[in-house]
C-alpha cells in the first residue's frame, strides 16, 4: 500500500468510530505512518508527504501516529512497525525500547518527579550500549497542547522537570531509541495517573509489532 492509503485508511475508520460513538463532541484527529531510518531522524515523519505514491516495503520501519482531540481532552498512540521479519539488530532495539517504556509505567505513581522517569529511561537505553536520546521521554497531554513550539510544559517528562506526579496527572510516555545506521525505534501512550499508579490510556498491543509479507 502506499502512504497515502494507508493515511486515508487509518483516518476513515477514526472518524468512522468518532461519528457512530461520540456524535455530539467536537474533535480533531490526525494521523500519519513515517518511515524511520538513520537519515530521517529529527521527529516524527509523514512519508506520504515526501512521496504519496511511495509503498510499504519488506524491511521498512514504519512509525505509525495517530492523535485524537476530543471534547477538549487530547490523547495518542503511536507505534514502531516492523515491515517484514526485522533482522536480530532491529529486534534487540526494538526490545530494549519496549522495555524503557514498560519500566516507565511501573514506576510512574503520586510523589514521584517527572525528572526520575526521564533519568530511568535514559539508563535502560545506556545500560544496553545505547546512547540516550536527547530528546525527553513523554509531554503533558490531557486539555494541553503543545502547537506554536511550546516546549516547556509543567507535565514534560524532562531531566529538569522536577515536579512531582500527582493523581490526575495525564500525559505521555514515549522514550526514544535512535540507532545511527539502523533506524529510530518509539511507542508513545497516554497515562493517567491514579493513586497508587498509572492507567495506560490505550489497548494497542505494546509489544513488537510486525506486519508479515
Amino acid at each position: 500500500m502506499s502512504g497515502a492509503e494507508i493515511n486515508e485508511m487509518c483516518r476513515s475508520a477514526m472518524v468512522a468510530h468518532i461519528l457512530n460513538h461520540h456524535s455530539d463532541k467536537p474533535f480533531y484527529l490526525h494521523t500519519s505512518s513515517g518511515i524511520i531510518d538513520a537519515t530521517r531522524r529529527a521527529g516524527s515523519s509523514e512519508w506520504c508527504t515526501w512521496n504519496r505514491f511511495m509503498t510499504a516495503k519488506p524491511g521498512m520501519i514504519l512509525d505509525s501516529i495517530f492523535d485524537c482531540f476530543l471534547w477538549g481532552y487530547w490523547g495518542n498512540v503511536e507505534r514502531t512497525v516492523s515491515v517484514g521479519a526485522p533482522s536480530a539488530e532491529v529486534k534487540r532495539a526494538f526490545d530494549i525500547m519496549i522495555e524503557a517504556n514498560e519500566a516507565a509505567f511501573d514506576a510512574i505513581k503520586p510523589g514521584v518527579r517527572m525528572s526520575e522517569i526521564d533519568v530511568l529511561t535514559k539508563k535502560i537505553l545506556e545500560k544496553n550500549g545505547y546512547e540516550p536520546s536527547q530528546f525527553g521521554s513523554g509531554m503533558g497531554r490531557g486539555i494541553v497542547s503543545y502547537e506554536g513550539g511550546h516546549r516547556a510544559l509543567p507535565l514534560d517528562v524532562r531531566l529538569y522537570n522536577d515536579l512531582e506526579i500527582e493523581p490526575g496527572m495525564a500525559f505521555s510516555i514515549e522514550p526514544m531509541l535512535g540507532v545511527f545506521g539502523l533506524g529510530a525505534f518509539r511507542h508513545c501512550n497516554t497515562v493517567i495517573v491514579t493513586d497508587t499508579g498509572c492507567e495506560v490510556d490505550s489497548r494497542v498491543r505494546r509489544d513488537m509489532i510486525v506486519i508479515e509479507q
